[in-house]
């Protein structure tokens, strides 16, 4: 169900049994969870930080925003924090947040990765993370929307024919930019007229980036320089001619690695600081804490 941010969220349904301020509500209060938590654990364990620079640096910035927006920084509070908010009432909160913040940043650092695992990381996940350099060209046919059966098999037929003659003729030692522009459309010949670029080279393209019939084909164990073949995109009505050039894996992704390795690390380690919090709904305004989650069912199941 759709947002309408000029009507009351508390009139949208988000669910059946939650609208659209008990969803934003249940979100607030697990990153109020998740900032306690945080907070209280870095306490605990001595974690030495001055707050007092960063909470300049917000208020400088907020300052900055409350005079591009033309309004005083009182008013910016309440239009940025709620109605109820002051410069005053506010400050624990956010220095409280920035102390979580900081923490946070503290056990990314402490859960960095050795190269050792950050290798062991990418031996099981080579395929989100290697890169291939390949040339392709696509074959589309040109089909009316109301063609029927018959007529896409007929024109799938027609591109496979193509696609396998240019195939040859590359395997016979034809250029393949020079195959492209002699198959191409004629609005798409320019493409491949430049010859200061290759149009047909695709290069440091990840397995996600790349159509999936291609990356099967681009990926599979054994591929060498040099490989060609033709593949059918039957969804697309397409055929594709693909060679492969070379895959490899660029060490600067030892870094995103490390980030992803200390980020699960750390998000385990919050997550279960946050299980000791409860929340108490003293008010009784908190309606997702009295709707049960929904529970998943088997087909079997009566």
């Amino acid at each position: 169900m759709g947002l309408d941010t000029s009507t009351d969220f508390a009139k949208q349904q988000y669910t059946d049994q939650l609208t659209w301020k008990d969803m934003f509500d249940e979100m607030t209060v697990e990153q109020i969870k998740q900032t306690k938590a945080m907070a209280d654990d870095a306490v605990k364990n001595g974690f030495e930080y001055d707050v007092a620079a960063d909470y300049e640096s917000f208020n400088t910035n907020l300052e900055a925003s409350a005079s591009s927006a033309g309004i005083s920084v009182g008013a910016y509070y309440k239009q940025y924090f709620g109605k109820y908010a002051t410069v005053s009432n506010m400050e624990p909160f956010i220095k409280e947040n920035l102390l979580a913040g900081a923490y946070y940043e503290k056990l990314l650092t402490d859960n960095a990765p050795s190269q050792e695992e950050i290798k062991a990381y990418y031996e099981e996940n080579k395929q989100s993370y290697d890169k291939v350099d390949y040339r392709s060209f696509t074959f589309t046919a040109d089909l009316d929307a109301e063609a029927d059966e018959d007529a896409v098999n007929k024109a799938m037929d027609e591109l496979k024919a193509k696609a396998e003659a240019m195939m040859k003729a590359r395997r016979d030692g034809e250029d393949f930019e020079t195959l492209c522009l002699e198959n191409a459309s004629e609005d798409a010949k320019a493409n491949y007229e430049d010859a200061e670029n290759e149009y047909s080279l695709s290069e440091g393209r990840t397995y996600a980036g790349i159509p999936s019939v291609m990356a099967q084909w681009l990926y599979e164990d054994g591929r060498k320089e040099g490989d060609i073949t033709v593949l059918a995109d039957e969804a697309g009505h397409q055929y594709y001619v693909v060679e492969f050039i070379s895959k490899y894996y660029d060490e600067a992704d030892d870094a995103n690695i490390s980030s992803t390795m200390a980020s699960q690390r750390v998000t385990e380690y919050a997550a279960a600081l946050v299980e000791n919090y409860e929340v108490t709904d003293v008010k009784g305004d908190l309606k997702y804490l009295t709707v049960p989650p929904v529970q998943e069912t088997g087909e079997d199941d009566n």
